[in-house]
C-alpha cells in the first residue's frame, strides 16, 4: 500500500477510537519490525470455487514469495476430509516449498466447513 501511515489507518481501543494526536502507541511497516510473523493461508478447495475464483485465490503465492526471511506462513485448504479441512504446509520460512504445495491444491470438494477450517487454523497458531 501507498503511503499508509498511522493518520490514514483506524484503530479502536475498548470500543473508543483512538486518537493518534496522543501518540499512546505507533504504528510501524511490518518490513521494518525485526519480529517474525506467522500466517496461516485458508484456501477454500471446494468446487463452488473452481476456475477463475480458485486461480484468483492461488494468488497468495505471490504473498508467500513476498514474505521476509524470518517470517513463516502456513496452509489450510477445506476439502472434504473426515475434518473438513487438510493441512497442505505446517509453518514454513521457505517461499519455494510452500509455493510448489499451493499448487497442488485441487478445488474438487463438495462442501465448505469453513467453522472446521476456522478452527483448526486457530489451533494452528
Amino acid at each position: 500500500m501507498i503511503n499508509l501511515n498511522e493518520m490514514n489507518v483506524g484503530l479502536m481501543v475498548k470500543g473508543q477510537s483512538y486518537d493518534p494526536m496522543k501518540r499512546q502507541s505507533t504504528i510501524q511497516p511490518l518490513r521494518q519490525r525485526p519480529e517474525a510473523t506467522r500466517t496461516v493461508l485458508v484456501l477454500d478447495a471446494s468446487r463452488s470455487m473452481a476456475g477463475a475464483p480458485f486461480e484468483a485465490s492461488l494468488a497468495a503465492a505471490r504473498y508467500v514469495d513476498s514474505k521476509r526471511p524470518q517470517d513463516e506462513v502456513a496452509a489450510l485448504s477445506i476439502c472434504d476430509t473426515k475434518e473438513g479441512y487438510d493441512i497442505v504446509s505446517q509453518f514454513e520460512r521457505d517461499p519455494g516449498a510452500l509455493s510448489r504445495r499451493l499448487l497442488d491444491v485441487r478445488a474438487d470438494g463438495n462442501k465448505t466447513r469453513l467453522y472446521d477450517s476456522i478452527g483448526a487454523t486457530m489451533q494452528m497458531y
